[in-house]
């Protein structure tokens, strides 16, 4: 790729998508993540992690499905759920356990109600993930709700990671039956300048294989932070669009010019997002 060989990388530091490698574990994503785990492991149910785009929630998400499937955790993915019926939702889930629907909605429900007893005796987990979960309508949350009354005892049959935008918290609140159900709300926040600062270090090493420093001068960190408002995404757009401007420029370093210059190449992409 045009800069990588320039600035002596091993592949691209800014790229997009959810890759967990790339994550950056601040103080609020561990915490994030610990919690998911911890509902998880305690069988207690529902957990729901919230924050504005771009903030690292797929990571998140992507980096529990990698630290649960190897401990007795059977998961399912909904990535991107569209406006459902109820019984078109539940078929959605059962598939993603690789369980067939009937054609009534009460049948289904019984039927996957023995895949969970089933599992649960084997000592299995199901753990299921919903991404961009602030689409589920009152509807589609209320199947949840069905499927959390679903326990033993002691456990939960079914645990539920929700992954969405700030809407996703409002439409919890406002089904009062549904939100007394959740064991932790985890909120993402946008990054303070040290944590940008420590995003773009964290990055540069992975993608230098080395613990060589970074291009990007004090300015140009400065510059970052303020343009990106501490949004992760944009904060990796940024940088991207300012190692091929400094890279055309024939330059060493990232001088804040350069992220000047790339921002503007960015606005209405950046705007997009606001």
């Amino acid at each position: 790729m045009h800069y990588l060989e320039h600035f002596k990388l091993k592949e691209q530091p800014f790229k997009g998508g959810p890759n967990p490698r790339f994550l950056l574990m601040t103080d609020q994503h561990q915490d994030a993540l610990y919690k998911c785990k911890l509902t998880i492991e305690e069988r207690s149910g529902l957990v729901a992690v919230c924050g504005e785009i771009g903030m690292g929630k797929s990571s998140i998400a992507r980096m529990l499905i990698n630290e649960v499937e190897a401990d007795n955790c059977r998961v399912g993915i909904l990535l991107n759920p569209s406006l459902m019926t109820e019984k078109a939702f539940l078929k959605e889930i059962m598939a993603a356990f690789e369980q067939k629907s009937l054609r009534s909605y009460n049948d289904s429900l019984n039927v996957f109600q023995d895949f969970m007893i089933e599992s649960h005796e084997k000592g299995n987990n199901l753990v299921l993930i919903i991404d961009e979960a602030q689409r589920l309508t009152r509807k589609m949350l209320m199947v949840l709700h069905a499927l959390h009354n679903f326990e033993s005892d002691e456990d939960k049959y079914l645990q539920m990671v929700l992954v969405g935008q700030t809407e996703l918290e409002d439409k919890l609140i406002k089904i009062p039956e549904f939100a007394d159900r959740v064991a932790w709300i985890s909120r993402l926040k946008p990054l303070t300048q040290a944590e940008t600062e420590d995003l773009i270090a964290f990055r540069w090493h992975a993608a230098s294989g080395a613990k060589s420093s970074h291009p990007f001068t004090p300015e140009a960190l400065d510059m970052i932070y303020v343009l990106s408002r501490g949004r992760p995404r944009k904060i990796n757009k940024l940088c991207h669009a300012s190692l091929y401007t400094a890279y055309l420029d024939e330059a060493k370093e990232v001088s804040a010019l350069a992220v000047e210059d790339a921002a503007k190449d960015l606005l209405n992409g950046l705007k997009e997002e606001q």
